[in-house]
């Protein structure tokens, strides 16, 4: 019996060290196949992989972590949540005794912030994000270092702590040499708006600048979003004839760029001139406008366009002592 027993063992010992071989290097493989993908931004990629890895538990540690830390990161690029990540801060203890994988280092104060924020823990993830700002410049590395101060700013601007986004980016132009083309004129107009919304106007003319780098990048779109908001800054600071002149440098530009916002907003001047027939010629406008979209694109304009368009209707035909017809904006809605 006992010499039955023995090859029965070998065999059995034969086949689970052949399954161990086999399995191991396969999901190692499938590992290093997510690194490239994450590299590259391609996390949905990355997720469908890493699903197919079903026996965690069986993975040496540094594959283990390598597997929690990648499923965290494709969901962090995929901007989903990472409460479900819930084995996150066994990788990034496991990382953070990697000093040498600088990178990986660095993004675990990326993920552990953004872990918090999804938590609205913002205290904490503002006090993480400053450590991993604070390694990246002890380590001069500037890519990490803006990507981290990208993420603490959205959680400033978050809680309305808009004088400290405004010191933020205030630094982060002065290394504007080293900044994306794209993210150099988004901070400038940044800087703008942050500064008027903390009741700063010092700044309001910087979206011009905004603008002109835009345009010489290539980026229409957002260039003319510089100008009508530029213009909409202009309005809050009571600088009326300047902001005429912002939206009417827009329609000359791009007649088709959000038409309804911008002759609502001329018509919002007019009436704080107090020119009546301008304000109503652009009301008129914006609401043949807000018609127009509606059956091209068969969507609904905003509410909040809407609502405007109905109120400041209302204020001019009580100045004007005119009856509200009701059915100019049943029309548009």
């Amino acid at each position: 019996m006992k010499h039955k027993i023995k090859p029965i063992l070998y065999i059995a010992g034969i086949l689970l060290l052949f399954a161990t071989c086999t399995r191991q290097p396969h999901a190692s493989a499938l590992l290093q196949q997510t690194d490239s993908l994450l590299h590259h931004h391609q996390p949905d990629s990355a997720l469908q992989l890493l699903f197919n890895i079903k026996d965690e538990t069986s993975l040496p540690e540094a594959e283990r972590m390598k597997l929690i830390w990648n499923k965290a990161m494709a969901h962090y690029q995929l901007e989903m949540s990472l409460l479900e990540d819930s084995l996150l801060y066994q990788a990034i203890a496991y990382y953070r005794q990697q000093p040498t994988d600088t990178a990986r280092l660095l993004d675990t104060y990326l993920l552990e912030g953004m872990y918090l924020r999804w938590k609205e823990a913002n205290d904490e993830a503002i006090t993480v994000f400053d450590k991993g700002i604070a390694l990246a410049i002890s380590r001069k590395d500037t890519t990490n270092m803006l990507v981290l101060q990208r993420k603490k700013l959205e959680v400033l601007y978050k809680q309305s702590r808009f004088l400290e986004c405004k010191a933020m980016i205030e630094d982060m132009l002065r290394i504007a040499h080293k900044l994306p083309v794209k993210e150099h004129y988004q901070m400038v107009y940044s800087l703008a708006l942050v500064s008027q919304l903390g009741g700063d106007t010092s700044n309001i003319d910087c979206p011009e600048k905004g603008f002109q780098l835009a345009l010489e990048a290539g980026d229409t779109l957002f260039a003319h979003h510089i100008l009508r908001n530029h213009g909409c800054m202009l309005v809050g600071a009571h600088r009326y004839r300047e902001a005429i002149a912002q939206f009417q440098r827009l329609i000359r530009l791009n007649p088709d760029f959000l038409p309804y916002a911008v002759q609502l907003s001329l018509a919002e001047i007019y009436i704080n001139l107090g020119k009546n027939d301008s304000a109503f010629y652009y009301l008129d406008k914006a609401a043949q406008s807000m018609d127009k979209e509606q059956k091209l694109k068969k969507d609904q304009i905003m509410l909040s366009f809407k609502s405007l368009y109905y109120q400041m209707q209302s204020a001019l035909n009580e100045r004007m002592g005119l009856p509200y017809n009701g059915q100019d904006i049943q029309a548009i809605l």
